[in-house]
């Protein structure tokens, strides 16, 4: 759906992307990960037309990126875009009108009841709490049901009811064939949503691929194995084990295996109930990368 191929992007004497790379396929959900001045926002605003790129190319759906495929994307930024004095549903039909999207009427309606901002549609944004202003921030992005959704800290001010709600509505957006760029620093979301992700620091991409296969690529062959019995302090050391805790009366311990066939050992000299491969999260893959 769309590629990036050898993007660099400097001010002044700051890099702020580094021949960066990447494909995000179609109909995917693509996690765009990195901590603060690490070059997302750069990104995201050359894929947008906002800034141009020093070196490199943007393509989407084959061809290079260019004034006739933004109606086609929607772009939830971080900052707020909206128009504070203007009220709820008069911006969004003006936002609508600007992408020629002519169904927008109905299609607000629906939006401001699923969000509960009906009785709220005649109220400037200035009235609005942080939350229900995302919410109108987020409409306005998905409106004009575009093939390719960017969202920008989708859930800045949002509480965990809003976020299970909005959560929702990108998995039926991208199930109903929208793919979706999707920055953030909630690393407990990329796991719940990304299909893939890159991840990028001091302008350059350190990580990318399959969330499943980036975990495993910095795993440390370590595994959680949940015994009956507890072991001896005398099996943990030859073991080479640890204790990890106790719970409805397993005893879980992490293990990492020194012998070749250490699981028929396992086996053979205790009761094994539990047995999984010891993956890092994607939080701690950004910790480590991020510093």
């Amino acid at each position: 759906m769309l590629e990036v191929q050898n993007l660099s992007k400097s001010y002044q004497d700051k890099v702020a992307l580094d021949q960066v790379n990447f494909v995000i396929p179609k109909g995917s959900i693509y996690g765009l990960l990195g901590p603060n001045g690490a070059g997302k926002t750069t990104l995201i605003r050359i894929i947008n037309r906002i800034i141009q790129a020093d070196t490199g190319k943007v393509l989407f759906d084959g061809e290079e990126l260019s004034e006739k495929h933004l109606s086609r994307i929607g772009y939830l930024p971080e900052e707020r875009g909206l128009y504070k004095k203007m009220k709820v549903k008069e911006q969004l039909k003006y936002f609508a009108s600007l992408r020629n999207y002519e169904n927008a009427r109905k299609d607000i309606d629906e939006w401001l009841e699923k969000f509960s901002l009906t009785e709220w549609a005649n109220k400037k944004v200035e009235e609005l709490s942080k939350g229900m202003q995302q919410k109108v921030q987020f409409i306005n992005a998905v409106l004009h049901q575009p093939e390719f959704i960017i969202l920008d800290e989708p859930f800045s001010g949002f509480d965990p009811v809003n976020v299970a709600l909005v959560i929702k509505e990108i998995r039926r957006l991208n199930a109903n064939g929208s793919t979706i760029l999707y920055s953030t620093h909630r690393m407990e979301s990329v796991e719940e949503l990304c299909d893939d992700i890159m991840m990028i620091n001091d302008a350059k991409k350190v990580v990318d691929g399959n969330v499943f296969d980036v975990k495993k690529q910095f795993k440390d062959d370590s595994w959680k194995v949940g015994l009956t019995e507890a072991m001896s302090s005398e099996e943990i050391t030859k073991m080479n084990a640890e204790v990890v805790g106790f719970n409805n009366g397993i005893h879980y311990y992490r293990f990492v295996p020194r012998e070749d066939d250490w699981k028929r050992l396992l086996v053979e000299k205790f009761n094994l109930v539990h047995l999984e491969e010891n993956l890092p999260s994607i939080k701690d893959i950004f910790i480590k990368h991020a510093n």
